[in-house]
Order: C-alpha cells, then sequence, then structure tokens
C-alpha cells in the first residue's frame, strides 16, 4: 500500500495460472509478484504476444477469457470481503485454496482475506476446539 505494507491480492498455485502485474500489457506493473516456493515461470516478452494478436486474432479471444476468468475470481474474492464475517473468510479459503491452505504463511492468507494475523490465528484455534 501507500505507506509500504505488503498486501496479499491473490494466489496463482495451479499449473498454468498465468501471472501479471498488470492488466494492459505493455505498461509498467504497480505490484509485485512474489513466489513462496520454489517454482517454473515461462516469461513471454511483450513484444511476441503483441505480434500474436496482430497475426492471429483468435489468440486475442484466449488472452480476453484469461483476463475474464481472472477478474471473476478477484470479484469473488472483493464480494467475499465485503459480504462474510471473518470466519466464513476463512473456511472459504479453505475449502477453495485446500492445496496451499499449509503452505502459505499466517501473514499472508490474513491479508488476502482482510484480517489480521492474530485474528486467523484466533480462527484456527477455535476451528481446532469446535473441530467445524
Amino acid at each position: 500500500d501507500a505507506d509500504g505494507k505488503d498486501i496479499t491480492d491473490c494466489f496463482a498455485y495451479q499449473k498454468g495460472d498465468v501471472l501479471s502485474g498488470c492488466n494492459e500489457i505493455g505498461t509498467v506493473s504497480q505490484v509485485n509478484i512474489e513466489a513462496i516456493t520454489a517454482v517454473t515461470c515461462a516469461m513471454i516478452p511483450v513484444k511476441f504476444i503483441l505480434d500474436l494478436f496482430d497475426r492471429y486474432p483468435q489468440f486475442l479471444g484466449v488472452y480476453n477469457r484469461l483476463l475474464a476468468a481472472a477478474l471473476d475470481r478477484h470479484w469473488e474474492i472483493k464480494m467475499l470481503l465485503y459480504r462474510c464475517e471473518a470466519m466464513e473468510r476463512y473456511l472459504w479459503f479453505q475449502e477453495n485454496y485446500a492445496d496451499i491452505v499449509d503452505i502459505v504463511s499466517n501473514r499472508h492468507i490474513a491479508s488476502f482475506l482482510g484480517m489480521t494475523p492474530v485474528t486467523l490465528s484466533r480462527l484456527r484455534r477455535k476451528i481446532r476446539e469446535t473441530n467445524l
């Protein structure tokens, strides 16, 4: 954020997920992308992508579908943050990010879910105690 605090906005963890620091090709990113585990990434130069758009219009359709899917994911998360209580958000995370719930740090999960690490810790303890 403006104060230099890290904010976790999304997780890309499935094979084939597209990583992009901004939504418009060729613009400077205002965000950083960080790998928290060992990954293999393929970087495609912007010029190559723009050439593909010119030569193969169907490639632009693929790009638009990827953008639309990413936007849908982000809207789902934003609506969850606005409409749901902290426990509901964490249970949603456990269900939708089961593959990474035990890999990602509490700090990143809490930031992603719009809560403090202390709140997340209390929720996890409550779940353990009540066996939700």
